[in-house]
């Protein structure tokens, strides 16, 4: 297997791919390449599955912290707040991850077709898996498409994506992703509320409220947030807000024109939760700063 890996790391670097996140020719596929490790950073990772093709992550999930290497893939099921750091990578052999980003719909009819509907174990919306044979082959088959012309792309990926699906809705990962696309389940109730947050959280939200739009109540709702997450709902309210105002910032935004436009009433309070969460003050933060 690692010489598979290899082999798929130089093809993957023969594209010339930048630092950072660079997106494909394939809908719903991107390539992130670090050339030198990072110091943990907070981020949301999105509804995705990660291969890590090279190099080694380590990703905090709360109080847990996993260690990913080349040959092993993180499964995200829905928006998961986390710090993300690399920890090595270098010139020569840079970390590089593919990253498949899920379709809500195509999961969901999936389960359906595969008759995976019904009973399925507990699990958190974020874990980390090793690459299994299998696997492998049609991960490896996703890195000859990117290196073909654009007519045999757009023929063969459809079928490739699904064929990536339904190994994910087969493998070690399916409870969690049964759980969060399989409706009126429990996961995918707190999905939904997690949509919802994403949709308006500038405004102030009653938790009671939308408990009872997702259709628990408001201790389970609780509970099983805080289980999937990690996080309270207000703490997750609190991570889109500051991350949207590091975006805004970093394209000129003054500190208090931000933190009114994200939903903070007070700057002050703004700039401490700032700094708290992403270890500088928002001052620091902007075009030409970092």
């Amino acid at each position: 297997m690692n010489s598979q890996l290899t082999g798929m790391a130089t093809a993957l670097q023969g594209l010339n791919p930048q630092d950072g996140l660079i997106a494909t020719p394939l809908a719903g596929v991107e390539l992130a390449c670090r050339y030198a490790p990072r110091t943990a950073r907070p981020c949301f990772y999105q509804a995705a599955c990660i291969l890590l093709v090279q190099g080694q992550k380590e990703l905090l999930f709360g109080e847990r912290q996993l260690e990913i290497e080349g040959g092993e893939y993180i499964l995200s099921c829905t928006s998961v707040p986390v710090f993300s750091k690399v920890v090595r990578a270098t010139p020569q052999e840079p970390t590089i991850s593919l990253i498949l980003n899920l379709e809500p719909a195509l999961m969901a009819q999936l389960i359906c077709d595969l008759e995976l509907e019904g009973q399925f174990e507990e699990a958190q919306f974020l874990e980390s898996f090793p690459l299994e044979i299998g696997g492998l082959e049609i991960w490896r088959r996703l890195v000859q498409l990117l290196q073909m012309e654009a007519p045999l792309q757009r023929v063969l990926w459809p079928g490739l994506k699904r064929e990536l699906y339904c190994h994910l809705l087969l493998g070690p990962g399916s409870s969690a992703l049964r759980g969060t696309y399989q409706a009126g389940a429990v996961p995918c109730q707190i999905a939904r509320a997690l949509s919802i947050l994403q949709n308006s959280f500038k405004e102030r939200l009653a938790m009671e409220r939308l408990a009872q739009e997702v259709n628990l109540s408001p201790s389970a709702f609780y509970r099983h947030f805080k289980r999937l997450l990690q996080v309270t709902p207000l703490q997750y309210q609190k991570y889109l807000r500051l991350q949207e105002a590091q975006q805004l910032l970093w394209v000129g935004w003054e500190v208090q024109q931000a933190a009114y436009e994200v939903g903070y009433e007070s700057p002050s309070q703004f700039s401490r939760d700032f700094k708290r969460r992403f270890g500088l003050s928002p001052s620091a933060v902007g075009a030409g700063k970092e």
